[in-house]
């Protein structure tokens, strides 16, 4: 994350929006993660018997449940995020014209115009996508790094619940399924 002795008064100013964008990302990211487990229980009604129009009717409802946390979660995270990010440009733009008012024509002669003009425009146009952009991407990547090492602790302590949901590989409850998981990997890295 960007610190300094100038933008840590802002991230102090602005941690509630940057909490709540942080928590809707981390929401997002959770239920994107079901969509596979309820497409799965979709493909796994269709196996040739008659389909549950119950068991159909809940999967419908949690994917319809699904994109409205989603579509309401990405709204609420850059509206909050984004929101944060600007009014802190906003503020280190205008301490920076405060000091450019208080700095000695010597100090003009000694600069070129051009980089004064660089440092309100380009730079602080990068500070406000790296506080953006750069936070998402942030929290994007450490909630997919927590899941994946969870997933691979689970599986590996056999604990994988997917395969106790579903119907067909019912047969698989009960046995060891860190095995079934190593398995499964030694079939997919075949001929590699």
């Amino acid at each position: 994350m960007l610190t300094g002795k100038y933008l840590n008064r802002f991230y102090l100013k602005n941690w509630w929006l940057f909490l709540i964008g942080v928590v809707a990302l981390v929401a997002v990211n959770y239920f994107q993660l079901l969509i596979p487990d309820y497409l799965g229980r979709i493909v796994d009604m269709f196996d040739g018997s008659a389909i549950d129009k119950i068991a159909l009717k809940e999967v419908i409802l949690g994917v319809v449940v699904v994109a409205v946390v989603m579509f309401v979660g990405r709204i609420t995270w850059r509206l909050s995020i984004f929101n944060a990010s600007q009014k802190m440009e906003a503020g280190l733009r205008h301490l920076m014209f405060q000091k450019s008012e208080r700095l000695s024509q010597r100090y003009y002669h000694e600069n070129k115009v051009g980089t004064v003009m660089a440092w309100f425009t380009t730079d602080l146009e990068t500070i406000e996508e790296f506080l953006g952009w750069g936070s998402i991407m942030i929290v994007d990547s450490l909630f997919s790094d927590c899941v994946c090492v969870l997933q691979d602790v689970f599986y590996g302590l056999g604990f994988d619940s997917r395969y106790a949901r579903s119907p067909r590989s019912h047969h698989r409850v009960g046995h060891a399924r860190g095995k079934v998981y190593g398995a499964q990997m030694g079939r997919k890295t075949e001929g590699v």
